[in-house]
């Protein structure tokens, strides 16, 4: 993804990424492992990383705000031009 800058590690609390986890493994019980995968979860725009079955990276971690509808657009536009 080299035209939109990553925030390094987002902060992400044990909390919200066990909830997460298990939201994304329900919504995305066949994403392919080194897959990187868009996902919108109640207020923010998640770049997940599939590691193992129920091990994921969270590399990008954006509030969905008007803002930044530019943002996760590109995102987007990168991961199916990269697929």
């Amino acid at each position: 993804m080299s035209n939109v800058s990553l925030p390094l590690r987002p902060k992400i609390s044990a909390k919200e990424r066990a909830r997460l986890t298990h939201q994304f493994l329900t919504d995305h019980p066949n994403a392919k492992i080194g897959a990187t995968v868009p996902y919108e979860n109640r207020n923010h725009f998640y770049m997940v990383k599939v590691v193992d079955v129920g091990s994921y990276v969270f590399t990008a971690k954006i509030p969905l705000t008007e803002k930044n509808k530019a943002k996760i657009s590109e995102f987007r536009k990168e991961r199916e031009e990269n697929e």
